[in-house]
């Protein structure tokens, strides 16, 4: 009988360790995809720590690089294109800079990532600049375009020839150094509303053509230009009607003072006639120069003996007296009151306020009569630096509180401060007509407060100064504007044809928009 062997065990064993080196490779299978999960994670991670990482970083350059564009910009606003250069070049550098800055313990991933952002960030900056560029060049044009034109509404103002305005009115056709027209340039600058500027600017430099005519007192020669119709192809029907009321108002007023200036000056003549008949120094030849001069200005001279027999009468030679008695007071105030206001150099006290300085010329001019012309000039010549000075000198704080020759609480004060404030808002950037209208202002408002105080025997009020101020102000803006006087006190309705809108004027200056 065969003998039979037990392997059982060993088969057992055996058949145990297959299954455990299949657990062991099925384990370490298991393993390994979870590390590469694991690794997958990190690495993604990694990546987005990279990325903050680069953008931290990247800011403090980005923030160097906005301050770079911002100071070409600035430094280099009339030549854009220069900024651009500038910017890419000092671009360029500072990132190569402050790459090359990094230390080697900065991760190349991190370094790559910022090179991009930085790369992106300044390629779209650059787009951004020349954006900037394309706008700036077009304004610099235009303001360039508007100071050419204020140059030739200037020259034009001070022109009387139709030659010089019908020169600088064809601005638009003068060729560059390449051959092209001026209106081409125009067309550039303002795209679509170019043809518009340039109309625009014809009519502005034709008003100030017709204006300086007006400031130099030609009214008539501005109807004849205006009735040729010269000026009809760049003046719109309104502008020219509103032209032609300045004009007609200043001819009026011109008529007016002519006649005025006239008939005091004849009465002058015969009152001077009949005084010194009174002395027995009036002479045949002197009527006959007398009756001439009265003659050219429209009168009618008495006949000679009846002014020997007027100026034997002792009315006339009681005014005579009088006269004299008159002069020799006026001429004690004003010397008095100049002593006052005076120093030792013969010239107005540095401690003299303006008020002072105004209050001694309106005492003048109110005894002019009795100063002869070379008096007075000498008086007025000496005053006009001095209130000059002051008036320059006239300033408020922050705060609108008077500084200066202002300072002070009294209502006389706080009239000058309005009308200073009024004259800096009215005559921005012209220092003459600003000096004139204060002067013109303080010198009245100073009168009017006085008789004021002097009728009422008190002290000027707030009420009363305000209503003092406010028409001063009024009369100044007429003498600014002669077509204002002819604008009832509740005022005028004009249509603006540019616009389409309806306003009200006022004597004042004052605008309202109706709709």
């Amino acid at each position: 009988m065969p003998v039979v062997v037990d392997n059982s065990a060993a088969q057992l064993t055996g058949h145990l360790k297959g299954n455990v080196d299949k657990i062991a490779d099925t384990t370490f299978k298991l393993a390994a995809e979870k590390q590469k999960e694991v690794d997958a994670i990190n690495a993604k991670i990694k990546n987005v720590n990279d990325t903050l990482t680069a953008y931290d970083r990247s800011i403090a350059i980005e923030n160097e690089m906005y301050d770079i564009i911002e100071e070409e910009k600035a430094n280099n606003i009339n030549n854009p294109q220069l900024a651009v250069k500038n910017v890419e070049a000092r671009g360029r550098e500072l990132i190569a800079t402050r790459m090359a800055e990094l230390d080697n313990t900065t991760d190349i991933a991190v370094k790559e990532k910022m090179a991009g952002i930085i790369t992106n960030s300044f390629r779209g900056k650059l787009g951004e600049l020349h954006t900037w560029q394309v706008g700036q060049d077009t304004a610099n044009a235009q303001g360039k375009i508007d100071s050419m034109i204020n140059g030739l509404m200037t020259r034009a103002s001070k022109s009387g020839s139709l030659e010089t305005l019908a020169e600088c009115l064809n601005f638009d056709n003068y060729i560059d150094a390449n051959g092209n027209p001026l209106s081409d340039s125009i067309k550039m600058a303002y795209g679509n509303k170019g043809v518009k500027e340039i109309q625009k600017a014809k009519e502005n430099i034709a008003e100030s053509y017709i204006m300086g005519l007006l400031d130099r007192k030609t009214p008539n020669q501005v109807n004849a230009v205006l009735d040729s119709g010269a000026l009809d192809s760049v003046i719109s029907p309104e502008k020219k009607l509103s032209l032609k009321k300045m004009a007609k108002t200043m001819v009026t007023a011109q008529n007016s003072a002519a006649k005025r200036d006239a008939y005091f000056e004849i009465y002058n003549i015969k009152e001077n006639a009949t005084l010194l008949a009174a002395e027995g120094k009036y002479t045949p030849s002197m009527y006959m120069q007398d009756k001439r001069r009265i003659a050219q200005l429209g009168g009618k001279a008495s006949d000679y003996n009846v002014i020997l027999s007027k100026s034997m009468s002792s009315d006339k030679i009681s005014k005579k007296e009088n006269f004299k008695q008159n002069q020799q007071i006026a001429h004690d105030k004003v010397t008095k009151e100049w002593a006052r206001i005076s120093g030792k150099s013969g010239k107005i006290s540095p401690n003299a306020d303006l008020e002072d300085i105004i209050k001694f010329q309106n005492l003048v001019e109110e005894n002019r009569e009795y100063f002869t012309g070379e008096q007075y000039d000498n008086y007025m010549i000496k005053l006009s630096k001095s209130r000059v000075k002051r008036v320059k000198d006239m300033r408020t704080d922050v705060f609108g509180r008077p500084q200066g020759t202002l300072k002070g609480d009294d209502n006389y004060s706080k009239g000058y401060t309005q009308i200073y404030k009024f004259a800096q808002t009215n005559y921005k950037g012209d220092d003459t007509k600003r000096l004139d209208a204060i002067n013109n202002m303080t010198g009245e408002f100073v009168k009017q407060a006085e008789r004021t105080e002097a009728q009422t025997g008190k002290p000027l009020t707030e009420s009363q100064m305000q209503s003092i101020v406010k028409g001063v102000q009024t009369r100044q803006t007429q003498r600014t504007n002669p077509h204002l006087q002819n604008i009832p006190k509740n005022g005028q309705t004009f249509r603006d044809k540019s616009t389409g809108r309806v306003y009200r004027i006022y004597p004042d200056g004052r605008r309202e928009v109706v709709k």
